[in-house]
């Protein structure tokens, strides 16, 4: 069969199973109705630079991008081994991600400068339609000001939702270094982040309308009591390895969760401990996910645990 005997709607249906990038080398070019194919497919666009050659990298950014620029609606960045310094040099040819004013979607990977991360993010203030962005494996030394900027940056882009920083082995410290208040941040993803009580208690206090966080607290997370009820959160995800009284502390402040996903490595619990928390701590939970690491100093205690369970 010959691909140009497809109908127009056939070849726009198989334009959706290709990535853009691929897309754009296979197709642009090759005729006029192609051409007009691409154009009526990349209303909506999606450029994935991750696991691109430098060649064709070039080839798109000098050719091709200008054209689409506000179609684009979703962007990853990498700077791993495989596209090494590709963020500096999308920047390079003049792409300031102000000029992608229909983006809403923003994935960075393995950026490992704080002050290109503050470049990047600088220049989203002014887009209006961004609401998410995803900050995975980038690494950088705690530079206070330069992280105070940055995070502060973040809380004021006026219709960001969802945030997810991904950086193993983090200390929360930098989330006291917020001083803006965010009423559209509603999701956010900070797992890998060692959150303390005084790191919380300065989130909450300047994220007003959260309403899901996945987090994760540190074995010595201080055992102290919340002055403030988060009632707009109904949704928990928690890597606890603190005390029972902290993690009853926690539930307590949010009265309204919906939804709760729990992997615990400090302490363990049989089934009718469960039980009780949820009834006291949990009233409107409607989906409980429990993970807990045991270790067991005999056979015996083994056996007796899991008969309580």
């Amino acid at each position: 069969m010959i691909l140009e005997s497809l109908a127009n709607e056939v070849l726009l249906d198989l334009f959706e199973f290709i990535n853009g990038v691929h897309l754009l080398r296979a197709f642009f070019d090759l005729n006029s109705r192609f051409n007009k194919l691409l154009v009526v497919h990349f209303q909506r666009y999606d450029i994935d630079f991750r696991s691109i050659s430098k060649q064709y990298f070039n080839t798109i950014c000098k050719k091709h991008l200008p054209l689409i620029t506000d179609r684009i609606i979703s962007l990853h960045l990498s700077n791993d081994d495989e596209t090494p310094d590709l963020p500096n040099v999308f920047l390079s040819y003049g792409f300031t991600l102000n000029r992608f004013n229909h983006l809403q979607s923003l994935k960075l990977y393995y950026i490992r400068s704080i002050d290109l991360l503050n470049q990047i993010i600088n220049q989203c203030r002014h887009l209006t339609y961004l609401r998410a962005l995803d900050m995975i494996d980038c690494y950088f030394l705690y530079e206070k000001e330069n992280i105070r900027n940055l995070i502060n940056t973040i809380w004021s882009l006026p219709k960001l939702t969802h945030w997810n920083f991904n950086r193993p082995f983090s200390s929360g410290m930098w989330l006291e270094e917020i001083s803006i208040i965010s009423s559209s941040i509603k999701y956010l993803s900070i797992e890998k982040t060692e959150c303390y009580f005084t790191n919380l208690s300065h989130l909450f206090k300047y994220t007003a309308n959260l309403r899901r966080i996945s987090m994760s607290i540190p074995i010595d997370f201080e055992d102290m009591q919340f002055q403030t009820i988060i009632s707009s959160i109904v949704s928990l995800k928690l890597i606890f390895n603190g005390c029972i009284s902290s993690m009853k502390n926690l539930f307590q402040i949010m009265p309204n969760l919906h939804h709760v996903t729990l992997n615990i490595t400090s302490f363990h619990l049989d089934g009718y401990e469960w039980e009780k928390i949820l009834m006291n701590y949990l009233p409107k939970i409607k989906i409980f996910k429990l993970k807990m690491n045991l270790n067991y100093p005999n056979f015996y205690r083994k056996e007796n645990d899991v008969n309580l369970a």
